[in-house]
């Protein structure tokens, strides 16, 4: 601490760091929503009365303002070319350069930078849009009185990669496909030129209803028992197996990290089953739960999650750090 100076820098009298002692949006503005990122530096607000407000660094027209900038350091209204004042939003998600907007009618606008495809705008070749433009998700059609049968209400976003679920808790993803971030199964990975490698990526938000688990996992569910070395290909890779439900599963919350997803089942009108939490992408530092550092292709269940201590305790919420995951 000695080596700290006492004494104020310059720059701290000319741009102080305040706490506002009255809100900044106004006295009688109430926030319902946050989006912030460990990748993103920007962020989202949504009020009560469903305004969105962004703020922070633009440099790929990630806030949606019509143009690109260093920063924006006030949080500014942000809309819908054309729409102005019309549409309200329930939700938002940041990337490391991209923002998506969740319109209180289901239908999702996305803004800032393309490389992976993360807006789901349905266009590879635009790799950067600086006003929002809606979304292409897959199976979604818009009625005459604006309403859609495919409705949108949450979003969480990774470094290049976006996920959505619907009201019935249907996982659609676009972006990225390293690590298996898209849960579809695989990477793509090709190779572009030499110490290149790429991805087959996606542009549009495509529904994904496969989700798995370990073989030990459904032995041990079905009351046998594993093998010493049982559920380990010879390559060292954990074997897994389909749910027979997946294509019914309905999640009631998603959260993404910079390149891993996790997501927590809805719970059953009954009560009877303990929600299932699923992991899948990037398993770095043991993020995924799974008790071993690999990547996950497709959402797998995190078996740790589902004994007896959980029956009258069960998860209900996630979020994830940049390379962690607290349920």
């Amino acid at each position: 601490r000695s080596a700290i100076s006492k004494s104020p820098a310059t720059h701290e009298f000319e741009c102080p760091t305040l706490l506002f002692p009255t809100s900044i949006f106004g006295p009688n503005t109430k926030i319902a929503h946050i989006a912030t990122s460990p990748t993103a530096c920007h962020s989202v607000a949504i009020t009560t009365d469903g305004m969105a407000y962004g703020w922070g660094r633009n440099e790929t027209g990630q806030l949606g303002l019509g143009y690109t900038s260093a920063v924006v350091p006030l949080p500014t209204e942000l809309s819908i070319p054309g729409e102005e004042g019309e549409i309200t939003f329930v939700a938002a998600g940041v990337g490391k350069y991209h923002t998506i907007l969740v319109a209180s009618n289901g239908l999702v606008y996305a803004s800032g930078g393309n490389v992976c495809g993360q807006l789901g705008i349905n266009n590879a070749g635009v790799k950067q849009i600086e006003k929002f433009r809606k979304c292409a998700v897959m199976g979604q059609l818009e009625e005459e009185d604006g309403e859609v049968n495919v409705k949108i209400v949450q979003v969480a976003c990774g470094e290049e990669v976006s996920a959505l679920l619907c009201s019935s808790g249907h996982l659609y993803t676009t972006g990225s496909s390293e690590y298996g971030l898209l849960g579809n199964g695989e990477t793509g990975e090709y190779i572009i030129t030499a110490g290149r490698l790429g991805y087959a990526n996606c542009a549009k938000f495509m529904r994904r209803s496969i989700f798995v688990q370990s073989e030990a996992d459904a032995t041990a569910a079905a009351g046998g028992t594993t093998a010493v070395g049982g559920g380990v290909d010879s390559s060292g890779k954990v074997k897994c197996v389909s749910l027979e439900d997946g294509g019914q599963i309905s999640l009631a919350s998603i959260s993404c990290g910079k390149n891993h997803f996790v997501a927590i089942e809805a719970a059953t009108t009954s009560g009877s089953d303990v929600p299932r939490v699923f992991t899948w992408g990037s398993g770095d530092y043991g993020c995924l739960g799974h008790g071993i550092q690999a990547d996950e292709y497709y959402p797998r269940l995190v078996g740790a999650l589902r004994g007896p201590i959980f029956a009258n305790n069960h998860p209900v919420n996630a979020v994830a750090g940049a390379n962690c995951t607290l349920v």
